[in-house]
């Protein structure tokens, strides 16, 4: 009887979506006025808008409630494609957030990565990227602090990482490497990006060199699994 109410409460929740009366990005009611009006347990509730999300038809944000899932928005990865002008491409708004502008170790592999020794220093600058409201990628950009001084500042005045570079004579910004990988995210990720913690993350580590073809830059793009798509051209 358990299982046939979940998958009553589903169906009907999935037509109000199909139909359009429940719209994208529209917060469903809460598990207890679910419960009431289909006449189930809120546990019934809570394993029908579950499996609602594994099918990609709601989204759960902890401590928020459930909405209605948005569009997936394609990203396709190129030498020199930027997600801002991606979305740009599609007329959707991109909103921006710094949470991040500060100087670190290059101690690990990053640092290894731009041919930094362990006692030299990273700018990094972390953006979280929105479209229509809806927070779609974490991106941790990385910057030799010696080689390009003031980059903070920089990047505060262009609101730009490309643009600010541009300022220290950086003209070309090619990627030459990228790897990609699914995990879960950190805490912080998750709720930057309004997810749970059991929901995955895509990361893309991007190498980026300048006109000399030095190694200069390297971004780390962690965007919700479920809300963006990524294309590989052959």
């Amino acid at each position: 009887m358990t299982i046939i109410a979940r998958e009553k409460v589903g169906q009907a929740l999935k037509e109000e979506i199909a139909s359009g009366v429940a719209k994208p990005g529209m917060q469903l009611p809460s598990e207890s006025a679910l419960a009431a009006r289909f006449g189930v347990g809120r546990g019934t509730v809570r394993r029908a808008l579950a499996a609602l999300q594994t099918e990609g038809f709601v989204r759960t944000e902890h401590g928020r409630g459930s909405f209605v899932q948005e569009a997936i928005y394609p990203y396709e990865l190129s030498r020199g494609s930027r997600f801002s002008h991606t979305l740009d491409g599609l007329g959707v708004y991109e909103a921006r957030e710094t949470v991040r502008n500060g100087i670190v170790d290059a101690n690990g592999r990053i640092g290894r990565l731009l041919g930094l020794q362990p006692t030299e220093k990273l700018a990094l600058i972390e953006v979280v990227s929105f479209a229509q409201g809806l927070p779609l990628l974490v991106a941790s950009n990385f910057v030799s602090a010696a080689r390009f001084p003031g980059i903070g500042d920089a990047y505060e005045r262009k609101q730009s990482l490309s643009a600010a570079l541009r300022l220290y004579e950086m003209t070309t910004q090619h990627r030459t490497h990228t790897e990609i990988g699914s995990r879960l995210p950190s805490a912080e990720q998750a709720r930057l990006l309004r997810q749970p913690r059991t929901s995955p993350i895509t990361e893309v580590e991007n190498m980026v060199v300048d006109q000399s073809g030095v190694p200069s830059w390297v971004e780390v793009l962690c965007f919700a699994s479920n809300r963006v798509r990524l294309i590989l051209e052959r």
